[in-house]
This record gives C-alpha cells, structure tokens and sequence, in this order.
C-alpha cells in the first residue's frame, strides 16, 4: 500500500534526468540544423510562392501582348480590306466612264493614275508600306514617304485639289499636302515671286 501511495505522489513530481549533459546533448539533434532546416523549408514555401506568381503574372502579360497583336493584325486587314474596295470602286467608276465614254462615241482617254498607284510605288521605291504612308506614324522615313507620294500626286493628279490629296492620303489637311509641295519646291503654274 505504501508502494502505491508513492507511486501516486511520483506522478506529480517532474522527472529528473539520470543522464550526463554530454550524453543529453550527443542524443538530442542539433537544434540549428533543424532551425535551418526549417528556414529552408520555409524559404523553399516562399520561393514557390513567387515563382508561381511570376508565372501567373507573365502569362496574364503574354496573352495580353497577343490580343494587342491580333488586334492591330485586325485593324490593319480592316483598313487594307478599306483600301481595297476604294481601289475597285475607283476601277469599275473609271471602267463604266471608258464604256459610256464608247457607247456616245466619244473619244476616250487614257486612264489617269490612280492615288493608290501612286503610293504603292512611291512606297516601294522608299521601302515602307503603303499603310504607313496613309497612316498615321509621323517617324521620318515615313514622313519623308509621304511627302514624296503627296508630290507625285500633286504633279500627276492635275485633276485634283489638296483638300482631295490630302483624302486619299488618310484623311489630311490641303495644308499638309502644300506644305510637302513647297518644301519639295514644285508647283503646278507659274512661280510666284
């Protein structure tokens, strides 16, 4: 009985350890390596963290940089799509003129050139495409395209006005087209002093 009521009384007591500080410390695991184990654990949870919002982020960019792309490709078809159907309205206004022009009897002229011929070729003769000249980059090769195409056609075109010039040129000004014709030195008439 007595063994018991001991053994009651010990249940309470905090046990103390019999071994020697160099035995308790051999046992127990190094307490840094598990802090850095732990930091490593840690710092790996962080890193795939922001890996994955890098990632998350990069895609969300690319795939805003391709709806960009695909909707500048889709307003450039668009306005060559424009171009297009101007060039064949232009063509079938010129073809019924010729073929009204035989049914009366009348003699029948040469076909003028085309606004649009002429910056195809300017363009090709200054390396940039006939959508830049007639758009709106204000870059100098460009520019200096568009100057030489609005000249052309101010020295081809005898029919047109600048303000029409400048329509079939994007839209401009007459006062963009007399600025290219002036600085190019060339005028229809006589020079005035």
């Amino acid at each position: 009985m007595a063994e018991a009521a001991l053994r009651k009384l010990d249940r309470g007591l905090p046990r103390l350890d019999m071994r020697s500080p160099a035995l308790i410390a051999k046992q127990q695991p190094d307490r840094s390596v598990l802090q850095r184990l732990r930091c490593a654990e840690e710092s790996r949870g962080k890193a795939e963290i922001a890996a994955a919002a890098l990632i998350t982020a990069a895609r969300r960019d690319a795939e805003r940089i391709v709806r960009a792309a695909k909707q500048k490709a889709d307003r450039q078809l668009d306005q060559a799509a424009r171009e297009g159907a101007k060039i064949v309205a232009d063509a079938r206004h010129e073809a019924s003129a010729i073929v009204h022009a035989a049914e009366i009897g009348t003699p029948i002229e040469a076909p003028k050139v085309s606004i649009h011929s002429i910056i195809c070729t300017v363009a090709k003769r200054h390396g940039v495409s006939p959508l830049d000249i007639t758009g709106p980059s204000r870059a100098m090769p460009i520019v200096e395209a568009r100057h030489a195409a609005m000249v052309e056609a101010y020295l081809v075109r005898l029919d047109l006005s600048t303000p029409q010039i400048g329509r079939d040129f994007g839209g401009r000004d007459h006062t963009t087209v007399l600025h290219a014709v002036r600085k190019a030195g060339v005028y229809r008439g006589e020079r005035k002093a």
